[in-house]
């Protein structure tokens, strides 16, 4: 994301149209003021660049490099509350190449920042894992997929029961998924 000031509003405008965010300054003479409009110009510089240092330092402390790509990966998946399909991103994402999307899903997914869902529309859906899961099967908690808008939310609370497997047997993962329809549908 590029940030320019501009003294003039047209500049502002075309930097707004060239996805840059912009801030326009306003001519202001009384020292007073010039201080306060500096100290807000800054807060708003400060806030827009704090979120991409805190999503720099979750991918830092999963040991993965803060690419470009990445970074609005993550973005992504930080504000939707549904979990997001590949198809899903390469929507957002036109000009980014299917393969690096994936293969950004599943570095992801392979030092535990997400985990992925089975929801039974034959393709994986992605969330952000909750603060210390190690993805085992005790960690796992349940899905919930609507039948109507077809988004599929993570059910954080709700952990999916331990059940007793046979003998011989090691489970490495469990999936459980509710269907029916969300309360924005309801």
């Amino acid at each position: 994301m590029l940030v320019s000031f501009s003294m003039n509003a047209k500049i502002a405008k075309k930097c707004l149209n060239q996805n840059k965010v912009t801030v326009a300054f306003i001519a202001v003479t009384e020292p007073m003021r010039v201080h306060l409009f500096r100290k807000a110009v800054k807060a708003i510089v400060v806030s827009i660049f704090a979120k991409y240092i805190m999503l720099e330092q979750k991918l830092e402390d999963k040991n993965i490099k803060p690419t470009a790509m990445r970074l609005l990966v993550l973005k992504q998946l930080v504000e939707n509350a549904a979990a997001i399909s590949l198809k899903d991103l390469e929507a957002k994402f036109e000009k980014a190449d299917t393969a690096t999307l994936y293969r950004t899903l599943k570095t992801f997914e392979q030092k535990r920042l997400i985990h992925s869902i089975e929801d039974g529309t034959g393709s994986l859906k992605y969330a952000l894992c909750e603060e210390g899961c190690e993805c085992a099967p005790q960690d796992q908690h349940i899905h919930f997929h609507c039948v109507e808008c077809g988004e599929t939310y993570c059910l954080t609370k709700s952990k999916i029961p331990q059940t007793q497997i046979p003998s011989g047997f090691k489970a490495s993962s469990a999936s459980m998924v509710y269907k029916g329809t969300c309360a924005n549908c309801n």
